[in-house]
């Protein structure tokens, strides 16, 4: 993602777009710009992290839920940094 933010933005931190896959394609999709461009994926996908966390209080202890407080603090600190960056 961070070639992503190089080629498109000229910016920092991380962005994810309503198109991005399993394929791991991050930019925009091609078409009229008042749908194809949406950047606001990676905020909504820390939201739902952040609601995930909030609801459980991290008593999931599988892989990835045990470590969430810090994974998902340096997650909404990339995403407001792209958001951020003017």
């Amino acid at each position: 993602m961070s070639r992503n933010l190089q080629v498109n933005y000229i910016t920092s931190g991380w962005v994810a777009h309503h198109r991005s896959d399993i394929w791991a394609k991050a930019s925009a999709d091609m078409g009229n710009p008042k749908w194809a461009i949406w950047p606001m994926a990676g905020a909504w996908v820390c939201t739902h992290l952040w609601e995930h966390y909030t609801y459980t209080l991290d008593k999931v202890r599988d892989i990835f839920f045990h470590k969430l407080p810090v994974t998902l603090l340096s997650l909404i600190i990339g995403m407001l940094i792209f958001f951020s960056v003017k």
